[in-house]
């Protein structure tokens, strides 16, 4: 979307006075000061005109139709050539979370394209917003990217966003610019001091969520630049001697090659050449997503691996198949895929994928190609050794040689290659065939052996050791070469090589000092142990989100310290230690999960995030429900509900805890626990029996243990579930339990969710105000403790009462600012919700197309999560689109679909909502076109009633886009 802006000039001048940028196709906004000292005292009683010359080129003559000093805001009439707007604007405001700290810290991005002409459109200046304070001033407080206040000439009156939303304009501040401090003034304070503009936001409201919602709604899943990873890839240093290789394989996508296998001995650097080709700046095969189906310890699925790292967690089988061609639709897309023999499994699944998503492109890395129909094979051979007649300078120059001098001095910052070295470290390399891997763990091994600067005789003792590399076969020698390089470490340092095997993906310092325990030495000896293993490069140092640091083992030495383990025997006791760990780390995160504000909360998402290979291989380990050792995992499942619950992985979550409860746990917290996650899931699934039964048998066990605080959490999950099979009175007592509960044990966190669980109840009794009055309340609530999933989950209820109310603009801004606090990915069942209500919104206001896009999404979105009760509200919203348009088959169908999808999951729908909906099926039958074929219709309820949930979601998909005009 391109907002146009324009320079402000006097109309019989050439002074450039500012920028404005086009609100309506008549009126553009401004700084005040960029039009006040022309315009006069009087401003629009002056009359002044000022000429606009847009980006686009048109220009026209304004004059001053609204303007307010004290918050340096103009509005300008234009008076002729009316340039139209392309695509609506979408207004917002600042987020909480980026309100006024106490502590100066930059919160969220912002970006400004108020250019004078010349520049490229999105050459704007941008940087962090640094304090901002939305409720009772107008500023917004801005700190600027490097270089871009020397760029501030002609920014004036440019427009201001934050997240997707135009939030302020930037204003004159000169005095603050010496902080290096831009100040906007904000949209609402404009909104307020600026009738016009208001009722020009108002007006462009329905067209602001026709035109760009839909398109911003899965904008967190889509995104549009860079290698998107699922698996770490870790940090590499320098790519050398791959320059022809990257520069052919360029070559070979821009040819159209759709699937490309880069095939090569262990070792090689294959999957860090594709790496390096997924990180081609502005290359046309768009975003990369790299997975790594070789890191677990189970041969893995693999379309089930690329969904997950697509953000699709729950679908499964047929269904996930269509969930990923969804998601991928009609990107471009890139999948970086290391274990070309996993992926070669799932030849089928793939090639049908690829059909349906014609530009998706795949990179696969193995030592054989995947041999599917089509497949461009690419190999990667070791690097070239120089011939032993090379003279100096050819060495010099050789790759394999700077790479082996690249590799020394990261250890040995004094070591060079030079006459009395090099001919030697020339044949060491060629020894070992010129694998990059193995290039470097000798690198390593002879940088601690050696000193800064090493003689010819004594890399003439490292290569001897080397010799008997020959005798090997080739695929041996990588593995000959790791256990080498592992045979010069000390006892210690060689024994925490093969317990670090047992992490999956990555590890922090902390988990390798869990692991090692006092099997290594003095844990205090642990981190150098661990820097010495990263000099020898058998580990790789990366970062794990934060800026916090980890590190990861190469996939060969995993192997190699496992196949340790297994002959020393240990492997059994470094799994418990592994499990041990984990079980703690997410008995310390859960007991923080509420109180969270929204920075730390995403920083304990982001936590269990990076955490989850290794929380999934220690659930997965056979001794974790072991009652000798603690059931960890039993533990770990218990303390993961808000992880799983946030995260969107309800059928994941699940699946994980019916594993742990085959059999009875005989840790009656952590039976007790485990049921209150299981049973939590399984109500957010929809799936209302299985919840009740484990939600009043956790309840029982909480109160045999006098848990008040969990008895709590339990007695809210287990209200809403009475609610959704319509036992209003027993919900109502749960809630009130709850809260009792809550004040008693100074739980604030539970206190705001039970005061609005307490509100939904309410609002299905029709009791409007008391409903609104706890919702406030639990929004303060929400507020005083910064939680942002909190914050959007009661606004959202807020729109919803609102529009039940007949308010559907107040409604409309609720829902907006709901979304704006939930989007980001983080809390993507709320925001579905959000879209769903904001549906309703536009429905009730008779705009159906925008109605039936928001459908849409939030059905798609619903469906990935496993959310099937939400999913038939969505049908049910879609069935009242089609009876507007007076298609009654279609809404039969939908009707249908959605009766046999609640009836699936236990749902009784309360009484007024049951009325209402009976009423419009008994209007459908009398209308005119059913009267024609009454058979037809009930024909097509039934069809509707037979559907399975993929044919259901299908077909109203299909419908949606239909409506909308997407399809």
């Amino acid at each position: 979307m391109h907002e146009q802006t324009a320079k402000i000039y006097h109309v019989d001048g050439r002074e450039h006075l500012g920028t404005a940028w086009l609100v309506a196709e008549d009126y553009a906004l401004t700084a005040w000061h960029c039009v006040a000292g022309t315009a006069g005292a009087n401003g629009a009683a002056d009359r002044v005109r000022f000429r606009l010359v847009f980006d686009s080129g048109a220009t026209a003559l304004a004059v001053v139709h609204e303007y307010c000093p004290r918050i340096d805001a103009a509005l300008l009439s234009l008076l002729d050539n009316k340039v139209p707007t392309n695509g609506a604007l979408l207004f917002g405001t600042v987020p909480a979370e980026v309100r006024l700290q106490a502590r100066p810290a930059s919160y969220g991005r912002w970006d400004s394209y108020g250019y004078p002409s010349g520049r490229p459109q999105g050459m704007g200046i941008g940087g962090t917003v640094r304090l901002a304070e939305m409720a009772h001033t107008s500023d917004i407080q801005l700190t600027c990217d490097e270089g871009g206040f020397d760029r501030l000439d002609g920014m004036s009156g440019a427009w201001v966003r934050h997240q997707g939303y135009i939030v302020g304009i930037v204003r004159a501040a000169p005095e603050s610019y010496r902080e290096k401090v831009i100040l906007a003034t904000s949209m609402r304070a404009i909104q307020q001091a600026l009738p016009t503009v208001g009722r020009i936001v108002e007006r462009q409201f329905n067209d602001a969520v026709e035109t760009v919602a839909p398109n911003l709604l899965m904008a967190h899943c889509s995104q549009q630049g860079g290698l998107v990873n699922r698996t770490d890839a870790g940090e590499h240093s320098r790519l050398l001697g791959r320059k022809l290789a990257l520069l052919e394989l360029n070559d070979l996508m821009a040819a159209g090659t759709q699937v490309l296998t880069l095939t090569g001995p262990a070792g090689a650097g294959k999957t860090r050449l594709a790496l390096a080709l997924g990180e081609v700046a502005g290359a046309p095969w768009g975003t990369a997503y790299y997975t790594d189906l070789g890191a677990g310890l189970e041969a893995p699925d693999a379309l089930a691996e690329v969904a997950a790292v697509l953000g699709l967690r729950e679908a499964h089988g047929q269904m996930l198949e269509e969930s990923t061609a969804v998601e991928i639709g009609e990107r471009a897309v890139l999948l970086i895929i290391r274990g070309a023999a996993q992926l070669a499994l799932a030849r089928d699944a793939f090639e049908r994928l690829q059909r349906a998503c014609p530009k998706l492109r795949i990179v696969a890395t193995g030592e054989q190609p995947l041999g599917w129909p089509g497949e461009r094979v690419y190999a990667v051979p070791p690097l070239a050794v120089p011939p032993s007649a090379a003279t100096l300078d050819e060495l010099a120059r050789s790759p394999v040689l700077r790479l082996f001098e690249d590799r020394v001095r990261m250890v040995q910052p004094k070591f060079r290659l030079d006459a009395a070295n090099a001919r030697t470290a020339a044949q060491l390399c060629a020894r070992l065939d010129g694998l990059p891997l193995a290039i470097e763990l000798v690198a390593g091994l002879a940088a601690e052996l050696l000193g800064p600067a090493p003689d010819d005789e004594q890399l003439w003792d490292v290569q001897a050791a080397l010799r008997k590399l020959g005798a090997l076969p080739p695929e041996q020698r990588l593995d000959a070469v790791i256990a080498l390089a592992a045979a010069h470490l000390d006892r210690d340092t060689r024994l925490l090589l093969c317990r670090l095997a047992a992490f999956v993906g990555t590890f922090t310092l902390e988990a390798a000092e869990a692991i090692a325990g006092d099997k290594c030495g003095p844990p205090c000896d642990v981190a150098a142990k661990v820097q010495a293993l990263a000099n020898r490069y058998l580990i790789t140092c990366v970062q794990r989100g934060q800026g916090r640091a980890g590190y990861r083992l190469q996939s060969a030495v995993r192997g190699h310290g496992r196949r340790c383990l297994v002959e020393t025997e240990q492997l059994a006791s470094v799994q418990r230690e592994h499990a041990r760990y984990y079980a703690q780390l997410a008995g310390k995160t859960d007991r923080r999960q509420m109180l969270l504000s929204s920075h730390e909360l995403r920083e304990w998402l982001e936590l269990l995030e990076l955490e989850h290979d290794n929380l999934r291989a220690a659930v997965a380990w056979p001794g974790s429900t072991d009652p000798a050792i603690g059931e960890p995992g039993v533990h770990i499942v218990g303390n993961l509900f808000w992880f799983w619950n946030l995260r969107g992985s309800l059928a994941e979550g699940r699946q994980w805890v019916d594993e742990m409860l085959r059999a009875e746990p005989a840790d009656k917290e952590a039976h007790a626990l485990a049921l209150y996650c299981r049973g939590g899931l399984a109500f957010l699934q929809g799936d209302y029996p299985a919840a009740r039964a484990d939600l009043e048998r956790s309840a029982h066990l909480w109160k045999v243990l006098d848990n008040e605080r969990r008895l709590g959490f339990t007695l809210v999950i287990l209200g809403m579930v009475a609610l959704h099979q319509n036992r209003i009175e027993e919900a109502m007592r749960h809630e009130l339990a709850s809260i009792a509960l809550f004040n008693a044990t100074d739980e604030r966190a539970g206190l705001a969710l039970a005061q609005n669980d307490l509100a939904n109840v309410l609002l299905e009794r029709r009791d409007f105000d008391e409903a609104d009055a706890l919702y406030r309340k639990s929004l303060d609530l929400w507020q005083q403790l910064g939680n942002r999933w909190g914050m959007g989950l009661t606004t959202a209820n807020r729109g919803h009462l609102a529009c039940l109310r007949g308010r559907h603009d107040d409604a409309g801004m609720w829902l907006l600012d709901a979304m704006q606090l939930q989007k980001g990915g983080r809390y993507q069942w709320g925001f579905a919700q959000s879209i769903k209500f904001l549906a309703f919104v536009m429905l009730a206001q008779g705009n159906l197309c925008t109605a039936a896009s928001l459908f849409y999404d939030s059905l798609v979105l619903h469906n990935r999560l496993g959310r099937r009760q939400l999913v038939a509200d969505c049908l049910d919203g879609l069935a009242e689109v089609a009876m507007k348009l007076d298609e009654p088959l279609p809404a039969a169908h939908l009707f249908g679909a959605a009766d046999t999808i609640r009836a699936q999951c236990g749902v009784f729908l309360p009484r007024p909502w049951k009325d209402t909906r009976e009423a419009r099926l008994a209007t459908l039958r009398t209308g005119a076109l059913v009267q024609h074929a009454p058979e037809a219709f009930e024909h097509a309820l039934q069809l509707g009633q037979r559907m399975d949930l993929a044919t259901a979601v299908r077909t109203a998909a299909a419908y949606a886009l239909r409506v909308s005009g997407a399809g």
